[in-house]
């Protein structure tokens, strides 16, 4: 039966309900919400995500007897984080407690560490955990220009965009060996396990963000100096 304009009832109350009845609401989003996902992701830590290659670890992360150190180089690095530092390693030898020393900013001299027991086919398992840089959100929020809230979501935006990490070992012969492809994934600190040949006398390892001005402009932070004396 013609109902108006329409053919039949059903077609007048269908049009009705499309035009006239107003969407379901969106759930309300607790006020806290955001702030609690940005807290998560100042935490977000990445692990190894490289594992081939001439560094590749040949060993396991995930080993009860190696996770106390990853927990160890994790805590120091998220650290870095919530100070806005600039990125710089945290390490330490994946089977003993052996650690580099760190000699402070601006001192101009590498970290160091020694080894004077005979490694395993001269073999060091080493873990680092590398942070992304936030010292020039830092300055800006230090001289009044911006806030701490500001520099965060700077930085989460660099870890998201990309952020690469290279790790480079090099023996007492002049030999080195690069690890690159390390993708930070989004995540603040990134974990990365490495496996290098040593030889006796001073082998460094070294680290450093793509697009940065790599070791040089911060090699206190961002070079270890491995004195091997079996």
């Amino acid at each position: 039966m013609p109902v108006g304009a329409y053919e039949t009832w059903r077609d007048a109350v269908l049009d009705f309900l499309h035009v006239r009845v107003a969407p379901a609401a969106a759930p309300a989003v607790a006020p806290n919400t955001q702030a609690k996902t940005q807290a998560q992701a100042l935490k977000a830590v990445n692990f190894n995500p490289v594992t081939t290659g001439p560094l590749a670890p040949q060993f396991n992360l995930t080993d009860p007897a190696v996770t106390a150190r990853v927990t160890f180089v994790k805590a120091s690095a998220l650290g870095l984080v919530d100070g806005l530092k600039a990125m710089m390693i945290s390490g330490t030898c994946a089977d003993m407690d052996v650690r580099p020393t760190f000699y402070g900013y601006e001192t101009g001299k590498a970290m160091t560490m020694s080894i004077r027991r005979k490694l395993k086919d001269n073999r060091l398992d080493f873990v680092l955990a590398m942070n992304v840089s936030a010292h020039d959100f830092r300055h800006s929020v230090e001289s009044g220009g911006q806030t701490r809230a500001w520099a965060q979501e700077q930085l989460l935006a660099r870890a998201n965009d990309n952020q690469r990490y290279v790790i480079k070992v090099t023996t007492p012969d002049g030999v080195s060996q690069e690890m690159t492809g390390i993708v930070a994934n989004g995540a603040v600190v990134t974990v990365q396990g490495i496996s290098a040949f040593l030889q006796p006398g001073t082998n460094v390892i070294e680290a450093w963000p793509e697009q940065s001005c790599m070791v040089g402009g911060y090699m206190e932070g961002r070079r270890i100096e491995v004195a091997y004396n079996p």
